[in-house]
């Protein structure tokens, strides 16, 4: 009897720590991409609210010299076309 419970617990215990050792893995294959997730997702927003607030620069581009500030004379502004009928 002693000689089952033995090797019975010894079994058990085998059995328990492999799996262990793979309820871990697949832990780890779930929870390490996952954390690089939220990481991502919460450098976005912040960068996202930096560029809602940030001032523009004072900087003028290469080659914006040469344009005027406005428009000379404003668009000619044409009446907008019905669309073709499909039912007459």
């Amino acid at each position: 009897v002693t000689l089952v419970y033995v090797v019975g617990g010894f079994v058990i215990g085998i059995v328990a720590m492999l799996a262990g050792v793979i309820l871990c893995l697949v832990g780890l294959i779930v929870t390490l991409p996952a954390g690089q997730l939220i990481i991502y997702y919460l450098q976005s927003h912040l960068y996202g609210q930096l560029a809602r607030t940030a001032r523009p620069s004072f900087a003028t581009p290469a080659g914006d010299f040469d344009l005027p500030a406005f428009p000379e004379e404003p668009p000619s502004e044409e009446p907008p076309t019905p669309p073709p009928s499909i039912i007459e």
